[in-house]
């Protein structure tokens, strides 16, 4: 690529972390037979995610493009299970894990950055725009100079929230906890130093009132703050630093987030999906299946990717359209050439060509990629891009062409089938009784206060088409989803689809 002081630390960011990567690969190939390695069209592939969300293969696999590539398979997970190519609904997913969360957006193909500064050091390397905000279910809830806070700290693994029974710190899983999000017999009995034993509500129950005494001498309420509204008050704090970075792949960006449907995942997505829609003015949310390990689904399902780019560095003029047309057709050739050696051909090859250009004088350049009429107007497509972008296009500057690319893409699955909308329009639902739930249990929500017969229901034992009203709760083996009154969740094949009043 142009630019050389970037493409210099991004080669000595390579330079550092991929020994360390082959270091890993050569354990892992050891306890394999030795056909597993290299490319083999008849035996078993061995595939690497990338940052940008396609998969590479051994030979291509590097460092630099391996900086993204576990929330880069949530991303590819959540996009082919919740799009609809004819409905065509912009998605937003959350990912809610144990430390962090990760938000990004997907509308028909994957928003790809290709210059990103992570922990100071500037990266020129293609990855999926995620962004992450220092908010999971292990951030540390602390009260200070009279605020709520959630995170950036956070309690890991070791020695984890309260609730894990190693002395840990307050974090968001002991609000759920206290809040009866989750349930210490439906959760794995892993904890204290035994690993045997079950959450302990009373760790966190201690620490909570020992908090909420510090909050309730700070403030001059004529009444003190109860224990449930303390503990909710840092969900709620949680809840609105999750959708900061919502705000801004949408809104910031000239979007709409009401008008998107919100795929949740992760460990932790359940407990906080049908709040954070709430907050966005988001009435349609999805959960798979499979959300709580939807980075490795997600794996599953990626496409093979291979692509090249050279330097260009030139006018974008009709002069020279040509030979920038002859350039990326050549490059075009090379990148088919090998996906058809990685068994890729004919129609489950698709290519995406691309120009990386910029205005004359400015310094930021747009990957564009040109509307598929067969005419290749990059110019239209740059001055469209540039303007949704920035607000404005700047009409008296010539457009230069730093970079050329070719990104071949290779289809692993024809198709997923039927779309969870279409689904859903044709599905004959009924209301679920109560007593078809496990158990009850108590519950706080918002304007609502303590639900104490809140039907808890697994997921295993209901069937497609059954639809819950909230209050609810639905669990299975690996998560554990809250419906806030006023929610709506109608089981599909694949998805839990849940509308919001």
């Amino acid at each position: 690529m142009i630019k050389m002081v970037p493409r210099g630390v991004s080669s000595t960011a390579d330079a550092y972390l991929t020994p360390i990567l082959r270091e890993y690969l050569d354990g892992f190939f050891k306890g394999f037979d030795a056909k597993l390695r290299g490319s083999h069209v008849s035996g078993p592939r061995v595939e690497f995610m990338g940052s940008d969300g396609g998969l590479v293969d051994l030979d291509n696999f590097s460092g630099l493009k391996s900086i993204l590539s576990g929330p880069a398979g949530g991303v590819v997970g959540y996009a082919l299970t919740s799009w609809d190519a004819v409905r065509k609904h912009p998605i937003i997913g959350l990912d809610v894990g144990g430390t962090s969360t990760d938000v990004s957006r997907f509308n028909g193909r994957y928003e790809v950055v290709y210059e990103t500064t992570t922990a100071g050091v500037t990266i020129q390397s293609p990855q999926l725009d995620i962004n992450t905000v220092a908010a999971g279910g292990g951030s540390c809830l602390t009260f200070r100079n009279g605020l709520f806070l959630a995170g950036p700290e956070s309690a890991g693994a070791e020695p984890g929230p309260a609730c894990y029974r190693k002395g840990g710190p307050l974090a968001v899983t002991d609000a759920n906890l206290m809040l009866g999000r989750l349930i210490p017999s439906y959760f794995p009995h892993i904890f204290g130093a035994s690993e045997k034993e079950p959450l302990d509500t009373n760790a966190s129950k201690v620490a909570f009132e020992k908090i909420a005494r510090e909050i309730n001498d700070s403030h001059e309420l004529k009444e003190d703050l109860s224990l449930d509204e303390i503990v909710y008050g840092f969900i709620k704090v949680a809840n609105e630093t999750m959708c900061r970075p919502i705000r801004a792949l949408t809104e910031a960006r000239g979007h709409a987030t009401s008008k998107h449907i919100l795929a949740s995942f992760g460990g932790a997505g359940g407990q906080h999906a049908c709040e954070i829609a709430s907050l966005l003015g988001i009435k349609t949310i999805l959960i798979h299946r499979y959300s709580s390990i939807l980075s490795a689904y997600g794996l599953a399902l990626a496409d093979r990717v291979y692509e090249l780019q050279e330097p260009c560095s030139t006018f974008y003029t009709r002069t020279n359209k040509e030979p920038l047309i002859a350039r990326l057709d050549k490059l075009t050739s090379d990148v088919k050439a090998e996906l058809t050696k990685q068994g890729f051909e004919g129609k489950r090859v698709h290519v995406e060509r691309m120009l990386n250009m910029r205005f004359e004088g400015t310094d930021t350049a747009l990957m564009i990629i040109a509307e598929a009429d067969g005419k290749e107007d990059f110019e239209a497509a740059f001055e469209k891009a540039y303007k949704s972008e920035f607000g404005f296009v700047l009409d008296t500057k010539s457009i230069i062409v730093d970079d050329v690319k070719v990104r071949g893409i290779g289809k692993t699955f024809d198709s997923l089938g039927e779309s969870v909308y279409s689904e859903v329009e044709k599905l004959d639902t009924r209301l679920v009784n109560r007593g078809k739930a496990g158990s009850t249990h108590s519950v706080y929500f918002d304007h609502v206060g303590r639900v104490d017969d809140t039907p808890v229901f697994l997921l295993d034992n209901l069937e497609v088409g059954d639809t819950l009203e909230g209050p609810a709760m639905i669990i299975d083996q690996t998560q554990t989803i809250v419906l806030v009154p006023g929610a709506r969740a109608v089981l599909t094949s694949k998805h839990l689809y849940i509308t919001l009043e």
